[in-house]
């Protein structure tokens, strides 16, 4: 979810719900569409504008491997260039062909090549698919939920520690607070089983409620105040300018005081997944 600058808020751009559209084609013909099979190897869009549940909050999530890091100037034109005109923020993982050859892969979380699985049958692929040159997770699902988990446990303190010292800190840390819970749902019913939620997020949700019903209260404070900051993005224009600065805060500070539930809830998933880890570990090793 984007956490717009309050400055935004006010009279900035924000898209409009058929301007990613927009944006995307305008990115695909400047970085993509002359250059598969040779500059990209492997293009995919997933996420929620491809899913149809996109926002005036979503961005567009893009997989890119390209052959080498000379083709990122080409892409950092584009995504500066459909920002200026649309408004529409691009969030793009992008990988080279030496990098995954030689396994120097940050910024990968672990299981996302599981993650990929489960969305390629609504992502837009141009090119190879990506599952065939990215390398496999080695450790078993378990393992692989606890880290992806505990990882976003850690960014979400990390963020909090530091969301003191200025706006954008703040703005970084509400952005954090409202994508891990999310992304911890989706990693824990992997761990579970469970993919019958297809990646929609209400989806999701609803699934993870029916598995972890205690667990899921934890958040839904977090959820309530979330739909209220989209129907705000929704309402700008019809509030007075004098007025927007001031509800706005309001807004994201009430995302901001759900830190609490949120840490407690992203605590407890990762409980349930060190004991589903040790559980594995102690399985191998008995049978080693």
């Amino acid at each position: 979810m984007i956490i717009y600058p309050p400055d935004v808020f006010v009279n900035g751009v924000i898209p409009a719900q058929n301007d990613f559209s927009k944006a995307l084609n305008r990115f695909e013909k400047a970085a993509v569409n002359d250059h598969i099979g040779s500059r990209v190897l492997s293009y995919m869009t997933y996420g929620s504008h491809v899913r149809g549940d996109a926002h005036r909050a979503s961005d567009i999530d893009i997989l890119l491997i390209i052959d080498r890091a000379k083709h990122l100037a080409v892409i950092r034109d584009a995504i500066s260039e459909v920002y200026h005109e649309f408004g529409v923020q691009i969030n793009t993982r992008i990988l080279t062909a030496a990098a995954i050859e030689e396994d120097l892969t940050p910024g990968l979380d672990p299981g996302f090549s599981r993650h990929l699985a489960h969305v390629l049958p609504y992502a837009r692929l141009l090119g190879e698919n990506p599952l065939a040159l990215l390398p496999n997770d080695p450790d078993p699902v378990e393992v692989s939920v606890q880290r992806s988990v505990e990882g976003y446990w850690r960014r979400l303190n990390n963020a909090y520690a530091k969301s003191g010292r200025n706006e954008d800190e703040f703005l970084g840390f509400v952005h954090i607070l409202t994508e891990k819970p999310m992304h911890a749902m989706r990693e824990m019913l992997h761990l579970s089983g469970s993919t019958r939620h297809q990646d929609f997020k209400k989806a999701i949700a609803d699934t993870y409620a029916s598995e972890y019903p205690s667990l899921f209260n934890l958040i839904q404070p977090l959820l309530g105040n979330a739909d209220n900051y989209v129907a705000l993005l929704n309402e700008r224009e019809t509030i007075p300018e004098d007025e927007r600065k001031e509800r706005y805060l309001h807004a994201i500070h009430g995302l901001a005081n759900c830190y609490y539930g949120v840490e407690r809830f992203l605590v407890r998933n990762k409980i349930l997944a060190d004991r589903a880890a040790r559980s594995t570990r102690a399985q191998y090793q008995r049978i080693s």
